[in-house]
């Protein structure tokens, strides 16, 4: 007879187990100089991984800054913390400013430049999501450059752009779809190796007064998505029925 004991370990180790496979390959752009931005621009050329894609970041630069914003003076990398993602929507990355806000009358714009690539052709969608906050005519935005086949940058002219938009006065998240604060926007193509990106982020404090914007967060993913593997769903099914079998046998009187 399987003992409480065993049972209960038996969970743990599935749900253990399951936890690991989801959380996919290990990743360590993030962990350059505990995430900053201009740590990571600066050690080993800007070149890191993210599961099985390198991330190679060349330049992050203040294109506009105007009274009435924070922080004064524009948002640089050093303001910006990056933290890895691997979900359903692909592997990439989370940026995280300290500050990023535009009041009344006022414009707060930066610009990120970067390649990714991987050791086949299989990059075949990339992710966009702006997370933050807008009010009155105030809007944030990003508008994002991509070269297929890219090898080096700036994107050459002519290279599609790829839009997310969050505008404040109940016009909300347009063109994508609305995320919880946000905005979100995807595109697919075929298979790439390597694809170049020029991400300008812009946060617009719009002309009314009380209008206001900020940016939490923006995020870039490039697909195939990462999915469960077969494995999970077995160890997930495993733990779930030790757990019922524990239940059932140890809560009759």
């Amino acid at each position: 007879m399987i003992s409480k004991k065993m049972v209960l370990l038996l969970s743990l180790c599935a749900a253990g187990s399951l936890i690991s496979l989801q959380a996919g390959p290990i990743t360590d752009c993030g962990s350059e100089g505990g995430g900053n931005l201009n740590t990571i621009l600066t050690t080993n050329a800007g070149v890191c991984t993210i599961g099985g894609l390198t991330f190679t970041f060349s330049a992050f630069n203040v294109i506009a800054d105007t009274s009435n914003t924070s922080p004064a003076g524009g948002v640089t990398a050093s303001d910006i913390t990056l933290t890895d993602l691997i979900n359903l929507n692909g592997t990439g990355f989370l940026l995280t400013p300290t500050l990023w806000s535009a009041g009344f009358a006022g414009n707060i714009d930066s610009e990120l430049q970067y390649i990714v690539s991987a050791p086949s052709a299989t990059i075949n969608h990339m992710y966009q999501e702006i997370d933050g906050s807008a009010a009155g005519n105030a809007d944030i935005d990003i508008g994002e450059i991509y070269c297929l086949g890219a090898t080096n940058i700036p994107c050459i002219p002519g290279s599609p752009v790829l839009e997310s938009k969050l505008t404040g006065g109940g016009v909300g998240c347009s063109p994508g779809a609305s995320t919880a604060g946000g905005c979100s926007n995807s595109v697919s193509f075929a298979g790439q190796s390597s694809i170049g990106a020029l991400k300008d982020i812009d946060a617009n404090g719009g002309d009314l007064t009380g209008s206001n914007s900020a940016i939490t967060g923006v995020i870039n993913q490039w697909g195939p998505a990462i999915v469960p593997e077969p494995g999970t769903y077995v160890m997930s099914l495993l733990g779930l029925g030790l757990i019922l079998l524990g239940k059932r046998k140890f809560s009759r009187p």
